[in-house]
């Protein structure tokens, strides 16, 4: 019987020891969530902006299916141009507005950096349409706090 009971105060134990990793985990994630939601984009440093043209950049050049009609319908090497686009960033103190100089680049409509509006806009017309599954996998990306900042 104290064999049952000992094995049975262990797995409670275990148990909560599971629950309380998990919550701390998930409390570590929030707060940091929370600190990046409320830095301001202003005040992001040169490399900071430099690092995340980077990781758009090879995005782009890994994933993006258009590069090479681009470069024959518009005659634009986008992959050619990262140091032109390094330079955009370290000159344009708005990073907002070198990126979206950098993605139009890509002379494609869906390739730009959103405004507030614009996102509040289709987030709306989104949650109009929730009943599709596709869009309620959207609507969850759009109405993420970083997406949003």
């Amino acid at each position: 019987m104290k064999n049952i009971i000992k094995r049975y105060r262990f797995v409670i134990f275990i148990f909560l020891l599971i629950l309380l990793v998990i919550s701390a985990y998930k409390t570590y994630k929030y707060i940091n969530l929370q600190k990046l939601i409320n830095t301001p984009i202003s005040e992001l440093t040169e490399k900071q902006k430099l690092e995340d043209f980077e990781y758009l950049y090879n995005t782009i050049v890994e994933n993006y299916p258009f590069l090479g009609v681009n470069e024959r319908k518009y005659g634009v090497d986008w992959v050619a141009n990262k140091e032109k686009y390094i330079e955009l960033i370290k000159q344009e103190p708005n990073f907002e507005i070198a990126l979206n100089q950098i993605l139009s680049d890509l002379n494609n409509a869906h390739t730009q950096i959103l405004d507030a509006n614009t996102l509040k806009n289709y987030i709306e017309i989104f949650k109009s349409l929730e009943e599709y599954e596709q869009i309620k996998f959207q609507l969850d990306i759009l109405e993420n706090p970083l997406v949003f900042k």
